[in-house]
């Protein structure tokens, strides 16, 4: 399947354009007489029977997906068929070059450049969401401009479709790894919040000519995903950076909710941004101590004190001569004049003045008279909003060391218990140790009458019912074999059932043989309850009865206690 083929189907194969997971050729359609891109499946050599169905059920599903799909953004495919074993796909014929090898030739694209090529992108992803088909690999290689400058989004070969089973097992991850959403990267379920994501991330890129989450592998760029948030760019307004802020949210239920509403907040931030700015209030530049404007009030004539019978300030003018029009300043050597004034004559009264001598038409400390020039009111304006106290990476850091500081706490808390409830239960077990088999008693009575208590699944047997040392229990002079008191030490401090039945019914053969029955039917009733306790097979505890029923004289008691033992099993 390597080779180029001459056909395939009724298509006339001209060339190879691409390869990579499939194959791409140029194709002609004499029944249509129209070029045609035919897009054959790859198939891997060394491929299991169950890796090729799996590889031909993808690949009949990306036609179905693209197929049902009828949109000016999105790539046309006019059949699907097999030949000869060699699956492909008829799709529409698109010249032009990929979105990749424009950002690599331009470096970063302009900003209403970037904006209509995402604009387009939503446009056809909401097309598809609406139809139920989730792309799950939006990036510029798979963003064809074509030369016509038409927007086309192709290859739908890991498509989501949510009418139909999934395909991908729990925990699978498809994708492009710089251009994947958080859910992507740690294999949870997906919706077309996705691919929103996925293009928050392509026009971060277009505008800047960077990803925003970078690294030197594959776990770095995911786990720059999941936890960091991209530095913003310089060359883009304020409004257009919040909208690709909320496509990359971590959480997908804080993005937008479809394509359709994410292309109308760019359209708008651009928008935005190319509106001019509003014309911005005049200055109130009025000086109230300068002169008065020209036209609205003139200056203020020149008064001659000589004329005026008092000063400014209501006290008698002492310059002033009644008939007298205008004088110069009186000398003090000057001879007095006639009818001037008499500072040790009788005060005459002061004439009565109709209305205060006027300065001029403009006084800044009355309220101004209609017509006369007015004070410009000013307008008040607030001043204008500080910036945030927080910005918003501060603001995602400090939500992220919150959780981590709840994490931990709750790791911290579920240690400790775990702790606490360990060493109560090392130290229950201790202080159970030192109660549990002491030393048999030597006795040389007969066995009793009366039958022992079952000892419980959770507690070991007790000093009562457990065989103590004597100076009787010493092993007999002709007695070879191992000690019974060690033996039981050794049980004593024995961890598992089993481990401790075999050293109890150790010490009972070891009393047996010294002749001392009644103390090997203590060490074998032990080790009966131990191994029943430890989960032991009925054939092993009726092993153990069989050796108290040795050390049971015929006529004891012991004998139906035994009885019913073997009763119950």
């Amino acid at each position: 399947m390597s080779s180029t083929p001459k056909s395939l189907g009724l298509y006339q194969i001209i060339r190879e354009i691409a390869r990579s997971n499939d194959i791409v050729y140029e194709a002609y359609d004499p029944l249509m007489n129209r070029r045609v891109a035919i897009k054959e499946l790859s198939m891997p050599a060394g491929s299991t029977p169950q890796q090729l169905d799996d590889r031909v059920s993808r690949f009949r599903r990306e036609a179905q997906a693209v197929g049902s799909l009828n949109h000016v953004n999105i790539m046309t495919v006019h059949s699907f068929s097999e030949d000869a074993g060699r699956y492909f796909m008829a799709m529409e014929f698109l010249d032009g070059i990929t979105l990749r090898k424009e950002i690599d030739n331009k470096g970063f694209l302009p900003v209403e450049q970037a904006v209509q090529i995402a604009s387009d992108v939503l446009s056809g992803l909401s097309c598809a969401h609406e139809a139920g088909v989730v792309h799950r690999d939006i990036k510029p290689d798979n963003v064809q401009l074509t030369s016509a400058g038409v927007v086309k989004i192709t290859d739908f070969g890991i498509a989501r479709l949510t009418f139909q089973p999934n395909l991908t097992m729990d925990g699978q991850v498809f994708g492009t790894p710089s251009y994947m959403s958080p859910e992507q990267v740690v294999g949870k379920d997906i919706d077309q919040r996705t691919d929103l994501f996925s293009v928050g991330v392509m026009l971060y890129e277009m505008l800047t000519g960077n990803k925003p989450f970078t690294g030197d592998n594959v776990i770095s760029i995911t786990h720059a995903i999941v936890n960091a948030s991209p530095p913003p760019p310089s060359n883009v307004s304020m409004p257009l950076w919040m909208c690709i802020q909320r496509a990359l949210e971590k959480t997908p239920a804080m993005r937008y909710h479809n394509a359709n509403e994410m292309r109308i907040a760019i359209q708008d931030a651009i928008a935005v941004q190319k509106t001019p700015p509003a014309p911005q209030p005049q200055q109130n530049n009025f000086d109230p101590y300068s002169a008065p404007p020209m036209g609205l009030a003139s200056a203020p004539p020149t008064i001659d004190p000589y004329t005026q019978p008092y000063t400014p300030y209501g006290t008698p003018n002492p310059y002033f001569a009644p008939g007298q029009t205008s004088q110069a300043p009186m000398s003090p050597y000057a001879a007095p004049m006639q009818g001037g004034y008499n500072p040790y004559g009788a005060p005459t009264a002061p004439p009565v003045i109709a209305s205060p001598v006027q300065y001029g038409a403009y006084n800044p400390y009355q309220q101004p008279q209609p017509g006369q020039y007015q004070m410009p009111q000013g307008q008040f304006y607030p001043p204008p909003p500080g910036p945030p106290m927080f910005s918003a990476q501060a603001k995602e850091r400090m939500r992220q060391l919150v959780i981590a500081f709840v994490v931990f706490g709750l790791l911290a808390a579920i240690l400790v218990a775990a702790f606490i409830t360990i060493t109560n239960s090392i130290q229950a077990n201790q202080a159970s140790a030192k109660r549990t088999i002491s030393a048999p008693k030597a006795s040389t009575a007969p066995a009793a009458t009366s039958t022992q208590p079952e000892p419980s699944a959770n507690s070991t047997p007790t000093e009562s019912s457990s065989p103590a040392a004597s100076p009787a229990a010493e092993p007999a002079p002709s007695y070879t074999g191992p000690d019974p008191e060690l033996l039981l030490k050794d049980a004593q401090g024995a961890t598992g059932g089993a481990a401790k039945a075999r050293l109890l019914i150790d010490a009972g053969n070891a009393y047996k043989q010294m002749g001392q029955a009644d103390n090997a039917y203590e060490c074998y009733y032990q080790a009966y309850y131990a191994q029943r306790d430890a989960g032991a097979p009925n054939r092993e505890l009726r092993r153990i009865l069989d050796l108290m029923t040795d050390v049971t004289a015929p006529d004891s008691s012991r004998r139906q206690e035994l009885a019913d033992l073997r009763a119950k099993l």
